[in-house]
């Protein structure tokens, strides 16, 4: 909290509380680092020359907010290698030459978590300004001459800033504020701009306005530009009394009665009608109704369908989804998989499952590597090379699930991943190679030097012999099954048990002593009966975690 208190870039002392303890600096820099400002050759943070202790590449995945401004004659490598090493900017500024966008444009076309941008467009032809990266914008800052006719299909635009009035000022206003303009805009702000025409949404600050103490405030959660012309906006409109409830325990209200009918994909029709009931109820559930994307195989319907219903925009719904299941099975689509399509809208992926043939999964491997906040994968990994197989992006799964044949190259890499926690596949999965038997392909995933933060190995098919680790479960074969998959998969994607959540309670067990059986047992979770497998107090622990559950 001291440091949330320290407005951003911080000043010595609060760089110098990361010298308290290991652990403060653990918990501090990534606060610390979540603001970039270069807007002074004599004043930048964090200013990497002076203090060579300080990495970019080290420092540069905190940065959430990053200001920049050109200095004169300046060429865009600087700004480039900070995009580069900034994955995860959300809000960014650059100003004094608005040609510089084109420049980094490839750069800035990787962060797939910008939201908020203060630049020109000057340079951009319309395929990049009508690119994912800024469809994708909440908040716009706009300087420079620009088209408004591409400015207004950005549908997921809430906020707009024009710096530079254009000459048919009222023509472009009318453009943008109609709804077939952008359909989600809630302000519209000008300033010293006269203008006659009228809209709720506009709003003209008059007197000195300093860019970068703005861009400041809004970065350090202060009131800014945007959020005082939302409150200009809010007193203007003619509102409903507001509801008896608290706001809070109504949404709460909704979102418990949301999760209680979503359970299938698509949702009911009374789910999604709960969108209806008021603007601000549609805003709290659109998260959960659109988290997960399904499209089970060829001859089934894909939710959210985007294709069949086109008031559902990917570009705005594709930031809600956590978790996508392409779960074509093996040799049912030959032609090219929309999945790719669909993939390039959803950056906010934490839960993915593809299992699709080799080929089209070797196709995905672009997209995979952009997925930031990707944590589980299940698919076919056989058509991966070794460098693809240690791709940073695999560093970042915590679960992992192999189905197919992998061949021993692509275990040992898999054995390097020491982020996972959870792992799975089928004893066919693992094959039996003639220099190296099933037992030692084990040996080496759950030795210290393999997966070393492993908790769970899931297996699917017969009993191993020779190997106990209480860190392995095994499935019957049945449940790795196509059908059987989808279900338990969307389990888990709604927050509902699933194997993963059924072999972390197995292993748990082990531990505390409430279990018997040996490790080489095969368990059911549909036929597990916790009565006659854990001991008394094994039970009641057991009964616990169900009622936890809502079971």
């Amino acid at each position: 909290m001291a440091v949330e208190d320290i407005p951003l870039p911080p000043s010595r002392f609060a760089t110098n509380l990361q010298l308290t303890a290991r652990r403060v600096r653990i918990w501090i820099r990534p606060l610390l680092y979540r603001v970039f400002e270069y807007t002074s050759s004599i004043f930048p943070f964090p200013d990497f020359e002076t203090r060579p202790h300080i990495k970019l590449e080290d420092v540069g995945r905190f940065a959430r907010h990053l200001a920049y401004r050109v200095q004169p004659r300046e060429e865009p490598d600087c700004l480039i290698n900070l995009l580069r090493n900034c994955g995860q900017i959300i809000n960014l500024a650059i100003w004094d030459d608005f040609a510089m966008l084109v420049q980094v444009y490839p750069a800035l076309a990787s962060l797939s978590g910008l939201r908020r941008l203060s630049a020109g467009f000057r340079g951009l032809n319309q395929d990049q300004v009508l690119s994912p990266v800024f469809l994708n914008l909440t908040h716009l800052d706009l300087f420079g001459n620009v088209n408004w006719d591409l400015i207004s299909q950005f549908k997921n635009l809430t906020h707009l800033s024009i710096a530079d009035p254009p000459h048919e000022l009222e023509r472009v206003l009318h453009l943008i504020l109609d709804s077939s303009g952008c359909s989600s805009l809630r302000v519209v702000t000008l300033f010293d701009e006269p203008v006659s025409y009228y809209d709720l949404r506009l709003v003209v600050i008059r007197g000195y306005y300093d860019y970068l103490t703005d861009w400041i405030k809004g970065a350090n959660g202060r009131m800014d530009s945007w959020t005082f012309a939302e409150r200009i906006v809010i007193a203007r409109e003619n509102t409903p009394p507001l509801p008896i409830f608290p706001l809070e325990l109504e949404r709460i209200i909704f979102e418990t009665v949301l999760e209680d009918v979503y359970q299938e994909l698509p949702p009911s029709h009374y789910a999604l009608s709960l969108q209806l009931v008021a603007k601000r109820v549609q805003h709290w559930i659109r998260p959960l109704l659109y988290r997960v994307y399904k499209y089970p195989n060829e001859g089934g319907e894909p939710f959210p369908d985007f294709a069949a219903n086109r008031a559902l925009n990917i570009t705005e719904i594709g930031p809600l989804i956590k978790h996508l299941l392409h779960g074509t099975s093996p040799g049912s689509w030959d032609g090219e998989d929309p999945i790719i399509n669909v993939m390039r809208h959803c950056p906010s992926i934490e839960n993915l499952a593809t299992w699709c043939n080799f080929d089209t999964c070797a196709n995905l491997y672009p997209f995979l590597s952009s997925l930031l906040n990707i944590k589980r994968f299940s698919t076919r990994l056989g058509s991966f090379t070794r460098d693809q197989l240690l791709d940073p992006f695999m560093f970042r799964l915590t679960h992992l699930e192999v189905v197919g044949f992998l061949e021993l190259d692509g275990w040992t890499a898999i054995a390097e991943l020491k982020s996972l926690t959870h792992l799975s596949t089928s004893t066919a999965g693992l094959g039996a190679y003639e220099s190296e038997p099933v037992t030692s392909l084990l040996r080496m995933i759950c030795a210290p030097g393999g997966c070393s933060k492993l908790q769970v190995l899931k297996l699917y098919g017969a009993a191993i012999e020779g190997f106990d680790d209480i860190r392995i479960v095994l499935f019957p074969l049945t449940q790795f099954s196509f059908e059987s998959s989808v279900e338990d998969w969307m389990a888990g994607a709604t927050g509902r048990p699933d194997s993963w959540s059924f072999a972390d309670q197995i292993v748990y067990a082990r531990k505390m002593g409430y279990i018997t059986h040996s490790p080489g047992t095969i368990v059911d979770p549909f036929s597990f009966n916790y009565r006659e497998e854990l001991t008394a107090e094994g039970s009641l622990w057991w009964e616990g975690e169900m009622k936890k559950w809502g079971m």
